[in-house]
């Protein structure tokens, strides 16, 4: 489980990671600045994750009251672990069910897997979830590192 994260809130649409290093660089050293994306507008959906590498880094940004990015004051919070799910769009139908779990368990146990069935198309439906347990914090932030991940040579979007 990692302890070191911080969950940051209220971010303007046009915040960088630069911003973020910018700001939060005061209080100590990064593994990653993830801003979280909508896979559809391509925009940002105002808030990020900031992995810090000691727990003095992010306690010293827990412990400031004031955080002020683009003259906006955002919210810095604890990280509470909780199982993570990722959507897993753009499935080509040849791929299969064992070709998707086999592909991501490569990174951590999955906890579970959801593949919605269109009953009117009477076909399953090009995307799904996957969950991962709370404790698979690093395997999932390497999927995120891009946008598209390949399966058996056909790009899917996570």
């Amino acid at each position: 489980m990692n302890l070191n994260l911080i969950f940051v809130g209220r971010l303007k649409g046009k915040t960088t990671v630069d911003d973020l290093r910018l700001h939060f660089g005061q209080f100590g050293e990064f593994h990653f600045i993830n801003i979280k994306i909508d896979i559809v507008t391509g925009r940002s959906r105002g808030f990020a994750f900031i992995e810090f590498k000691t727990m003095e880094g992010r306690n010293n940004a827990l412990a400031c009251t004031n955080h002020v990015i683009l003259n906006r004051k955002v919210d810095v919070k604890k990280y509470i672990p909780r199982q993570i799910k990722l959507f897993v769009g753009a499935l080509s139908p040849d791929l299969t069910d064992g070709d998707i779990k086999d592909d991501f368990k490569h990174y951590a146990p999955l906890e579970a897997f959801e593949m919605p069935y269109d009953k009117v198309k009477n076909k399953r439906r090009d995307f799904c979830f996957i969950t991962f347990g709370f404790d698979s914090n690093l395997a999932v932030n390497e999927i995120l590192k891009s946008p598209r991940h390949v399966i058996k040579g056909k790009k899917v979007i996570n």
